[in-house]
């Protein structure tokens, strides 16, 4: 009973850890609403677009705009097509595969939602060819942290070596934040729709696994046996 117990208080206590950090999240983002959107308090925005303005060139662009195509729709529909194929065919775990989905669904539904509600216009002067859709929150760096965050997850579920995890993972989530620096850099949103697709991401993220991990049958599911 007394192990019973240390193992609940210990669950309890990273719920609780990661419910505090969801609503951080969430704090924040309703933060950078209330003072960009609402207030329209655009310093920041404005200094962080000139830094990036000052240091542009073709060789940095044309590699930002590589890393960008790493979180687009088309890239990203691709990857949770391999993951939920994946899960569905070599596992034969069709929960798990539909979790996945809905992981990837609901992070796209909860950008559009947001896009058509603040309806936010883009930077004017893009370094590539000028999007027609809403600016706030970056979808790519909503999508893209949802899906490497997930990626980060699945490759603790892995077989791998401890220092193999720790390397992936610290790839996935630089490559992360890149996306979003990437996006800021070709003008293709402002500084506070990439936070904002952080927090975003971040929250939706936590959710979903929390969700997730109760499907997952521990370490060996991402690469190791199918049993």
């Amino acid at each position: 009973m007394d192990l019973q117990k240390y193992f609940i208080k210990k669950i309890s206590a990273r719920l609780a850890f990661i419910l505090l950090f969801i609503l951080l999240s969430l704090g924040i983002l309703w933060f950078i609403v209330h003072e960009v959107l609402i207030e329209k308090e655009n310093n920041i925005d404005t200094a962080v677009i000139s830094v990036f303005s000052a240091h542009t060139n073709p060789h940095l662009t044309y590699t930002m705009e590589l890393i960008s195509f790493l979180a687009s729709k088309y890239f990203l529909i691709a990857g949770y097509a391999v993951l939920i194929g994946w899960f569905l065919f070599h596992h034969k775990k069709k929960i798990v595969a539909f979790s996945v989905a809905i992981i990837g669904t609901i992070g796209f539904l909860l950008v559009f939602v947001m896009k058509i509600g603040f309806r936010r216009n883009r930077p004017l002067n893009p370094l590539t060819e000028k999007l027609q859709d809403y600016s706030f929150p970056s979808g790519h760096t909503t999508s893209g942290f949802v899906f490497y965050g997930l990626l980060i997850y699945l490759v603790w579920q892995s077989k791998l070596q401890t220092a193999y995890k720790c390397m992936l993972s610290v790839f996935l989530l630089l490559l992360s934040l890149l996306i979003g620096a990437s996006r800021i850099y070709l003008g293709m949103h402002y500084p506070s729709d990439v936070f904002a697709g952080l927090c975003l991401g971040f929250a939706w993220l936590m959710i979903a696994l929390l969700i997730l991990h109760t499907q997952m049958p521990g370490p060996g599911v991402a690469a190791g046996s199918s049993k």
